[in-house]
């Protein structure tokens, strides 16, 4: 009944011009249907994507694997709609579309980062060997609307090359960039461990560029590829499970960088990439756990040096003093 006098009261506001009342009412209504997931036997709700920013916590999901329920995504796109809905207590996702997210919803707090640069420029064409000599080329990549697409564009934007000069080709997966070159050879953006996979793949595989190499270089600060975040509801209901998580992701990631071998064996049974791949590219994945005043320095330099060229990349505005949390 409560549906049909919506419809019926849009109706009414169509025809007297009020299209700004019905915007207000359709976002009330949603609010109103949420109905966040149940947490079964108190589990943390976790989720982290295909790559790097999962890589650091295969020691917290193995130890702690009966208290958390752990969702694997391939694209960040897969998570944020259950951040937004309330049905995920942390996820592991990429830095700029945590600050989207903060910007659209409000209902999450940036706790960690796990994952600094991690890009490569990788080729089989041996011309290429500055962003200078991307000029005029096409190349495949990941991530399209999230670090790396916005990581590429402002560096080309530094060298004063215009992205209409550069094709990209986007695809899902970096496993079927790395087929792709494979077969048919080419160019393309990828991060670790999937420069590894590449080069597994395709021996004569060269890797001209490290991008966070050249972002540091150009801008003074160091990139930010992956981060933890939380929502709201989870800090002001459960701030001590929080804490606890936080000290055990960052015994996490400090394992996994001092025991490449071990860890890479735990990579592998959750699927990340295989173990071989894993122990060759620990040490270029650039796992980095950082909080509290050191993460805000970090990422709020990041974020600043994207919203000065692209805004759209972090929902419109560069986050303040509420979207970091601190102990």
């Amino acid at each position: 009944m409560k549906r049909v006098f919506v419809v019926l009261l849009a109706l009414l506001l169509i025809f007297t011009g009020c299209q700004k009342e019905i915007v207000e009412l359709e976002k009330e209504e949603e609010t109103t249907n949420v109905e966040e997931t149940p947490v079964e036997d108190n589990k943390i709700r976790l989720a982290g994507l295909k790559g790097p920013t999962t890589m650091g916590m295969v020691k917290l999901l193995e130890d702690e694997k009966d208290s958390i329920d752990f969702q694997m995504a391939v694209t960040g796109d897969e998570i944020v709609p259950k951040l937004i809905k309330g049905e995920l207590d942390l996820a592991a996702i990429p830095v700029n579309l945590a600050a989207t997210v903060f910007n659209k919803s409000q209902n999450i707090k940036l706790v960690s980062t796990n994952t600094m640069g991690v890009l490569y420029i990788v080729t089989t064409d041996p011309s290429i060997k500055t962003l200078d000599d991307l000029k005029g080329k096409t190349i495949m990549a990941t991530g399209q609307g999230t670090v790396p697409e916005w990581t590429l564009k402002t560096l080309l934007d530094w060298r004063e090359i215009s992205t209409d000069d550069v094709k990209v080709e986007w695809k899902i997966e970096p496993t079927e960039i790395a087929g792709l070159l494979a077969k048919d050879g080419g160019t393309a953006m990828l991060p670790e461990p999937f420069v590894t996979v590449a080069k597994g793949k395709v021996p004569s595989l060269e890797v001209p560029m490290n991008l966070t190499e050249i972002w540091t270089e150009s801008f003074g600060i160091e990139p930010v590829t992956g981060v933890l975040v939380a929502s709201k509801k989870f800090i002001e209901t459960r701030k001590a499970d929080l804490d606890n998580f936080l000290d055990a992701y960052k015994k996490s990631i400090e394992y996994v960088n001092e025991n490449p071998v071990e860890a890479s064996a735990l990579i592998e049974k959750y699927e990340i990439v295989p173990q071989k791949v894993a122990e060759v590219s620990i040490p270029k994945c650039n796992l980095k756990f950082e909080e509290g005043d050191s993460m805000k320095d970090i990422v709020s330099s990041f974020l600043d040096t994207l919203g000065e060229q692209y805004l759209q990349a972090i929902g419109g505005t560069v986050p303040g003093e509420e979207f970091y949390y601190k102990r």
